[in-house]
């Protein structure tokens, strides 16, 4: 069995008793959130989105204008902005509490799967990102929907200030949009314009995967639907505000994504949420996700089906379909080998 407890969390301590149910020990710790393991002090979201809008403006408003002509003052004061900022510490704390509650936690099978899903919903590096976000938007977003709907976890990543960010979407204007139509945009040249970044990842990677035969004109529906929502912009905080609908960037007109249609407005991103993740091939994409993180790179129709009938009998409750994949892992425990990352 200790190939099951690497595979489904991170093996038994020297001083831990080896369970004496594998299966009940690994099903018994995804049904409720624990607090973190964590004592020491953790930063919420909010906290480190004002280190970074303190890093940003600093760098780019102040530093920039201030040593224009003297690179070696710049860098110098840039490294301690990097200090005050805790540009290079919160990164390090993050991993630290990350790691604590794959060591030191109750639910080490909890601490594993949220691990899956942080993947499944990754982010970038971009723009320091993984130093003042990254861990915040793991805690916040992914954590917090463990025992929650596959669907909410889907519309929350959606729409969190990292993801928007990463992909871009603040970006996004339609063609058809009120700002399309703004004189400083023809003065600056600047033609109000879409991102299919989020929408493309939202279809791929994120719901429906490529086998759902999705179109580049899906993509622009899909992103069509997404235009408005974006980072809350002013010059104090520059891209660092909160997530909201700005309505005057929303394209108009009804939307068509994988023959549905979707009206106008702010509600659209909810309706289509919920049709991607009802969507067959959405189902499957999970299913295999999973089964590629507890069992084998190759999964077979037979490991993914049960992960795929808990899926759809529960509407998408993550525990259940956690529960299930947990099972078929126990299953086929001993008939495939998985490689570990150097994480895990």
């Amino acid at each position: 069995m200790k190939n099951f407890f690497r595979k489904v969390a991170y093996g038994i301590g020297p001083n831990e008793d080896i369970p004496s149910d594998p299966l009940n020990w690994a099903l018994n710790q995804v049904d409720e959130i624990p607090d973190f393991s964590w004592k020491g002090k953790i930063y919420s979201e909010k906290e480190l989105r004002k280190h970074y809008r303190d890093w940003v403006y600093g760098d780019r408003k102040v530093l920039r204008k201030k040593y224009k002509d003297n690179k070696t003052l710049y860098k110098t004061h840039k490294d301690i902005l990097r200090h005050k900022t805790g540009q290079k510490f919160w990164e390090s704390l993050e991993i630290s509490i990350r790691h604590n509650e794959g060591i030191n936690s109750n639910h080490p099978v909890l601490a594993k799967l949220w691990m899956f899903w942080g993947n499944f919903f990754a982010i970038s590096e971009k723009d320091f990102l993984a130093n003042y976000s990254t861990g915040a938007y793991q805690r916040e977003i992914i954590r917090p929907n463990l025992n929650q709907t596959f669907e909410k976890m889907v519309y929350d990543v959606t729409t969190s200030w990292a993801m928007i960010h990463h992909l871009d979407n603040s970006e996004s204007a339609g063609p058809k949009s009120v700002t399309a139509s703004e004189d400083w945009r023809r003065k600056k040249k600047e033609p109000a314009t879409i991102n299919e970044n989020h929408a493309r990842e939202l279809l791929e990677l994120h719901t429906v995967s490529p086998k759902a035969g999705y179109t580049q004109e899906d993509v622009i529906q899909l992103a069509y639907i997404m235009t408005g929502w974006q980072h809350r912009w002013s010059k104090k905080n520059l891209e660092t505000g909160n997530v909201w609908f700005n309505s005057e960037y929303h394209q108009r007109g009804k939307k068509n994504v994988l023959g549905n249609e979707y009206k106008r407005g702010k509600k659209a991103l909810a309706v289509v949420v919920k049709d991607l993740v009802n969507h067959p091939n959405c189902r499957d994409f999970v299913a295999e996700r999973l089964c590629r993180f507890l069992i084998t790179d190759e999964p077979t129709k037979e490991m993914k089906q049960p992960i795929i009938d808990a899926f759809k009998k529960s509407d998408g409750f993550i525990p259940e379909i956690h529960k299930a994949a947990i099972k078929v892992a126990f299953e086929y425990n001993d008939k495939y080998k998985k490689f570990q990352t150097p994480e895990n």
